[in-house]
Formats: structure tokens, sequence, C-alpha cells
């Protein structure tokens, strides 16, 4: 009986040592698997996303001139549009987002790559839009990509002035009239008026478009002043062709000053002779 009893007990002694050496066994094969690498699920976004953009971007870059003189000119105004986010964007010259603070200088920075359209919407005082106004262009990346000039004609204008034929000196006032072949008044101008680019008193620069022939015809001449009636009879008119772009001129219109009112009679009295 007592013998059955110790070898229960060494029996017993040995399952739990078992039971022991199992469960170690377990634990270290567990931590053996949570030691394994995981593979990380792909990020929607790339990790760092102005890394991204930063070298996925261009810039454009254009010079407004004179078409004829070839130099910058100030004061124009764009439109650039398209992209993969369908960029619209309108700027003057020096204005946000132009990088460029040369006057007639344009650049565009952290464009993103793709096509683009680059159009010129306002030109610069004095001056017709380009033809073309607009220009296409595909920005790459970490490039800066010029395009051609957008060079500019003058607006069309006629120019003229009062001029005394025996003095130098401009006379400043007055007006004139512009015409066309049949007669038709199309504007009348007035020295340093809104319509007289020239604000020089004296001096008129006016606008004409399209191109054509047209008759400028002198209207009220300066005050203080008359038009002379020789060698022809007043208002003097004369005809030109404005090719569509450029200044034609016409010369002095001749005035003369105002003559003097005649001297009033003598008096006249009745004398008696006694």
């Amino acid at each position: 009986m007592r013998s059955t009893a110790r070898s229960f007990a060494r029996r017993a002694g040995w399952l739990a040592v078992t039971v022991v050496l199992g469960t170690a066994f377990l634990a270290a094969c567990d931590e053996d698997r949570a030691a394994e690498p995981v593979a990380p699920a792909a990020p929607a976004m790339p990790p760092n996303r102005s890394l991204y953009l930063a070298v996925s971007t261009g810039g454009l870059g254009w010079n407004v001139i004179d078409s004829a003189k070839k130099y910058l000119l100030p004061g124009a105004k764009f439109q650039v549009t398209g992209g993969p986010y369908q960029l619209k964007r309108t700027f003057a010259d020096n204005e946000y987002p132009d990088t460029d603070l040369a006057v007639g200088r344009f650049a565009l920075a952290r464009l993103a790559t793709g096509s683009y359209e680059v159009c010129e919407i306002v030109a610069p005082a004095g001056y017709q839009l380009p033809n073309p106004r607009c220009k296409a262009a595909n920005v790459l990346q970490n490039t800066i990509v010029n395009l051609d000039p957008f060079a500019n004609p003058t607006l069309p204008f006629v120019s003229m002035w009062y001029k005394p034929s025996v003095d130098k000196a401009f006379v400043g006032g007055g007006s004139v009239s512009i015409k066309d072949t049949l007669g038709n008044t199309l504007k009348t101008v007035v020295d340093d008026g809104p319509l007289d680019v020239n604000k020089a008193p004296g001096q008129f620069k006016i606008a004409v478009s399209p191109a054509g022939w047209y008759v400028l015809c002198e209207l009220a001449p300066p005050p203080g002043w008359v038009f002379p009636s020789l060698p022809w009879p007043p208002p003097i008119c004369v005809s030109f062709l404005q090719k569509g772009s450029g200044t034609v001129n016409l010369g002095p219109f001749p005035v003369e000053p105002v003559p003097p009112p005649p001297p009033p009679p003598p008096d006249t009295m009745m004398v008696s002779h006694d």
C-alpha cells in the first residue's frame, strides 16, 4: 500500500515537470512568432508629400516686348490655365504669383507638371494685344520653360499740332475731328482731353482703328488764335492712311493771333465860327 502511494507521487511529480516544461516551450515559441516582421500596408500618399510635390513641379517664364524696338514693356496682364489641377490664375506684371520683379518679365514657380495655356488679356498702355495672344506650354519637372516673347505692336495713332507760322512754340488748346472718307465724324478730340494721348499743350496724338483711310480736320483754334485764311480757307482737312500700327504724323497746322480790333473812329466835333 505504501509502495503504491510512493509510485503515484513519483508519477505526479514527473507530470508536473512535464507541464512546466511544456508551458515554457510554448511561451518561447510565441515569442519567436511575435518577433517575425509584418509587411506594412501601402500608404495612400507618399510618406513626404511636400518632397513629392517639390520634385514634381517646374516653372514658366516669358517677356513682353515692343514688337518693333524689342524693349521690355510694363503693365501687361495675363491669364494662365491648365495643368493637372485645372489651374486658372489671372495677374498683372509684378503681382502675385509673378516672381520676377523686373518690369515686362514674368515668371511662375512650383507649377505642377503638365500642359498650360498662357494668354495676354490686357496690353500695356499704348499697345495692342499681340497676335497670337495665347501660347501653349508644357511644364517639365525641375525645369523652367521659357516661352517666346509676347511682341505687342503699338496702337495705331495720328498726330498733329497747332503752331504759329512765325514762332516755334506750340499753342495749347483747340480741337480737331476725325472723319471717315464719307465725311461722317467718328470722334471729336480736345487738346489734352481724354482722347488725346499726348498731354503736351498744343500737340495731339489720337488712336484710330481699324486700318484704313481717315480724314483729320481742324475744328476750333486755340483760345486767342484763328485759322489763317491763306493759302487755303479754313477749316483745313487732311486725309491719311493708317496701316494698323504706328503713328501717322501730319505735322503742324498753322494758327495766327487774333488780330486786334480796329481803332475807334476819331471823334468829330461841331465847331462854330462866330
